[in-house]
């Protein structure tokens, strides 16, 4: 039971950083573009729905 939520919690921590990444990514893009407000929600969502 410990082992199995360890896991989980160690998969959160990684889509923390994941998450972190790809929103600063994001930005960047906005900032060479100018494209503007990209769907961040989105990409987020995507990202838990791949892990979990």
């Amino acid at each position: 039971m410990s082992g199995g939520s360890s896991r989980k919690l160690k998969i959160f921590r990684e889509y923390i950083s994941i998450s972190e990444f790809i929103n600063s990514q994001i930005r960047n893009n906005i900032v060479i573009k100018r494209h503007g407000e990209l769907p961040r929600n989105n990409v987020t969502l995507y990202i838990m729905m791949e892990i979990f």
